[in-house]
Order: C-alpha cells, then structure tokens, then sequence
C-alpha cells in the first residue's frame, strides 16, 4: 500500500527546490524496484518442486530467462545513468539494501539461537538476519573509517540500520519515537551545526575551534584543504614578493631539467607549483578557505545527518500514525464482536462463563471511546483485559491456572539439515509432511553434560534411534513441524 505522507516528506523538498525533473531524484528509487524484481524472480525458484534435481528442463530455462531479463534490465539502467552523467553514489546502499541483504536472509534461512538465560535463549533468529546485521555493523564501521560520517556512513545508517530499527518497532510506535528522539539528543552537536548551517548560518563562524576540531575528531573529517604556507616554509603573513622568491629558489632545485627521473622530488616539485599557484592566483580565496577548515567540512556533512535524522523522525510519526489507526480497526473489530455476542474466553479474564459474564463484558465494550487490547495472540493480550477491567472496577476471578497430569507432549524441529542439498529438496509445501515418520539418530554417548551433542560425533559410539511422526508442518522458509512423540534430545 503505498504511503502518500512518506511521498510527500520525500519528494515535497525537492518540488521546494525546484529539482522534481531532475533525473538523479528518482534514480535510487528506479534501482531499489528493479532489484526487488530481481530478487524476486530468484526467490520464485524454490517454490518449483525438488529445486534443483527434479526441475523439468523448460520450467528452469523459463525461470533462467526471466532471471536474465530482469538482470539485463538492472544493467541497462545502469549504463542510462552513466550516459546521462546521474548521480549515482547512493546506489551501492540500495543495492545492499535491495538486493544483498534479502538473498542474504532467503539463503541462510537456518535458526540462531542464543545461549540460554534462565531456561530461554537471550536471541532467537535466523543466520540470515544475524549476516545482514554483522554486514551493517562492519559497513558502517569501514565506512566511518576510510571516509567519515558522509554519505556512504549516513546510507549505511538511514538505508540499513534504520529499517531495521523500524521493522522491530513496528509495533510499538512510542518506544520507537523515544529511541529517534534519544539519538537526536545524544547527536545534538551534529545536529545543532545542521540546523545553524540552514536557519542561522552567520553564527556559525562564533563556534569556537576546540569545539569544532573534537567534532572533526569525532566525526572523522579531516581537513582536505593542504597547507601551501607550510609547503614553501612560509609564514601566512608573508608577502607576494617573498613568495615568489621563495617559490623561484625551490623551483630552481627541484625542477625536472635538474633532477631527471627522481619521483620524490618530481612531486615535491608539483607539489610547490601547485601552492604557488593558489597563494599567488587565488590568495585571498585560499586564505578565506584556511580560516575555518574544521567548519567547512563538519557543515555539509551535519546538514546531510539533519536531513536524513528530520525524515527518520517524520517517519516515525507516521509509524505512530499508522500503527494507532491500526490498533483502532482492530478494537472497533474487537467491540463488534463482544457486542455481538461473539464467543470469547471469559474464564481466561476473569469472568463467568454464563450470560451474566456476557453482559459485564458487553456493558464494558459499549462506549466508543473505551480501551481494549490490541490482539496479537498472546498472553500478554489477556493481562491487559484483565488490567483495563480491573481499572474500570470489575471483580475477576483469579487467572485459571493449568493442573493434573500432562496427557501428552509435542515438539517443534526444523526439518532438513545443514547439508544446503537436502535443505532445497525440502517441499514448502505447508502440511505436506503430515502423518510421515520422522527417523533420528544419535551418538547418545556423545552428549555433552549441558545435554547438547557434540558436533562431529555423530557417527559411531551408543548410535541411540528414535521414531516419531509429523503431526503438523508449517512449510514456507521456516520448514517447522511438529512431532509428537517428542525425540527427547535436540537434533543436530
């Protein structure tokens, strides 16, 4: 669906300024599309059956061809911003952003789980999203390095992390706001030149230097300006005329008819022609560009960060926006169908189990303006009912606690193993695993005293065989079944 606020906040500045016909506006979006499709296509591949050892020969040269084409797409757009000189230095974040990061997530689909924690693992993922983050802490760790905080450093930040960051406050909009907010407050002094620099920008040159130079630091933007003083081994107040004879005796030493082939002292020789030139054609710009070196550098850079942290916080807005509207369809859903007598868990919530449960709970939902739980399935849905009634002064019974005997177990595994073979020849199909036996071997003898096995052992030793059978299988990427009876150890 497409989001009409975050069109405006992306293109409304550039309508301000006079640029929406400008080519390179539109180039990094063009690309993103193009590398989704491609990206696309290629996912399509595991959804033909046996992928890649049972594929009929015309489905995977149809699949081939349009794999091909839309490549050739991607390179054609390419080669049109090469011809019409586009800017095009965003385009590796997107690229990573596009095409990278999803075939990293779509190839290691394998769950990461993290050491334990009172019984719980402390993370639990997917190798995919664990390479895509250590990709964007080693990005923007190079990036940093090698160029500073520019827009290499700003694309890995505002293209990878932040994505990020959103899609796991999705659903909860006001930590999210908090977290942008707290940023820009920890940023403040790459923020504060920002905003100078665009409301304000005859302050700036009150900013003391110290502060500046710790910035530079910080931000690791050093000085591009060379310094042609110390190049001649001049004074900044010395005059044209000891310029030049200065220039003269060193040119006289140096020149190539003297020195031959030497390259040391062949650069030494550009290298005071060139300062030369700049104190003797240019001096008063030069010396204007000297002043403030740190300020002249930390300012686009500090503009950039506040534009990219402006639309971060624009879009948490809309996040908020969105995910409030959400949570209103879903309690006016959740009103209509308590006032409709829908079936609900009253029990669960502390009510009786009769029509007298039914009406409180009727008498509850009828204003408009009353709070109800967001659902989404879990416990934590009925604590807050519980909550919300409690605070309006319903009587509810304690939370039914679950006794007697367990009459029977399941467990969840993943089928296929880490041979990526006999991954893909994995069906995707969900329930297509029903009722199949599940064999499982294992060296029982090489179970390490936490009660994992060890890697290796595999073979050989008290080989231990159990059987079971697939009650359910969810299919897609995740291939989880569940089985029953449980194995008893964690398969390998």
């Amino acid at each position: 669906m497409v989001s009409w606020w975050r069109l405006a906040f992306i293109f409304g500045p550039a309508i301000a300024r006079g640029d929406i016909s400008s080519f390179s506006l539109y180039t990094p979006f063009i690309f993103g599309h193009l590398l989704g499709r491609v990206v696309k296509n290629l996912k399509n591949k595991v959804k033909l059956r046996g992928w890649p050892f049972k594929i009929p020969d015309d489905q995977l040269l149809g699949w081939r061809k349009r794999v091909g084409l839309e490549m050739l797409g991607v390179v054609a757009f390419l080669a049109a911003c090469h011809f019409l000189k586009a800017e095009t230095r965003s385009l590796f974040n997107f690229f990573l952003s596009s095409f990278v990061c999803p075939m990293l997530r779509h190839w290691l689909p394998n769950r990461n789980k993290g050491p334990l924690w009172n019984g719980l693992p402390l993370w639990e993922t997917t190798w995919g999203n664990t390479s895509v983050h250590v990709l964007m802490i080693v990005g923007l760790c190079l990036s940093w390095a090698f160029q500073g905080i520019d827009h290499l450093f700003l694309g890995f930040l505002f293209l990878q992390a932040v994505p990020e960051l959103q899609r796991r406050f999705w659903m909860k909009p006001t930590q999210h706001l908090y977290l942008v907010v707290g940023i820009l407050i920890v940023c403040f002094p790459f923020f504060s030149i920002g905003l100078m620099a665009w409301y304000f920008p005859t302050y700036l040159e009150m900013l003391p230097k110290p502060y500046l130079q710790i910035l530079c630091t910080v931000a690791n933007a050093k000085p591009a300006v060379p310094d042609h003083y110390l190049t001649l081994g001049l004074s900044p107040d010395a005059d044209m005329k000891t310029i030049k004879k200065i220039f003269r005796e060193q040119a006289i030493e140096l020149h190539p008819d003297k020195v031959g082939d030497d390259p040391i002292k062949l650069a030494q020789f550009h290298k005071i022609q060139t300062a030369s030139d700049a104190l003797t054609k240019g001096r008063a710009e030069y010396d204007k560009s000297i002043e403030n070196q740190e300020l002249n550098e930390m300012v686009p850079r500090c503009y950039a960060f506040l534009v990219m942290m402006g639309y971060w916080l624009l879009h948490s807005l809309i996040d908020w926006n969105d995910v409030e509207g959400m949570r209103d369809q879903h309690k006016d859903a959740l009103r209509s169908h308590v006032m409709r007598g829908g079936d609900v868990d009253l029990r669960s919530i502390g009510l009786t189990m009769d029509d007298g449960g039914k009406e409180l709970l009727k008498q509850y939902c009828e204003p408009e303006d009353i709070e109800l739980p967001f659902l989404s399935g879990k416990k934590e849905d009925i604590i807050e009912m519980r909550s919300l009634l409690q605070q309006s002064g319903y009587q509810l019974a304690k939370l039914p606690q679950v006794t007697g005997k367990i009459a029977a177990l399941q467990q969840e595994v993943v089928l296929g193993a880490r041979d990526s073979k006999c991954i893909r020849e994995m069906s995707s199909t969900a329930n297509f695993y029903n009722g199949y036996e599940l064999v499982v071997e294992y060296n029982k003898d090489a179970e390490e005293e936490d009660g994992e096995t060890k890697e290796g052992d595999a073979k050989g030793g008290n080989m231990t065989q159990v059987v079971t059978t697939v009650v359910s299988y969810e299919g897609g990427d995740k291939r989880l079944a569940t089985i029953q009876p449980p194995l008893g150890v964690n398969p390998v």
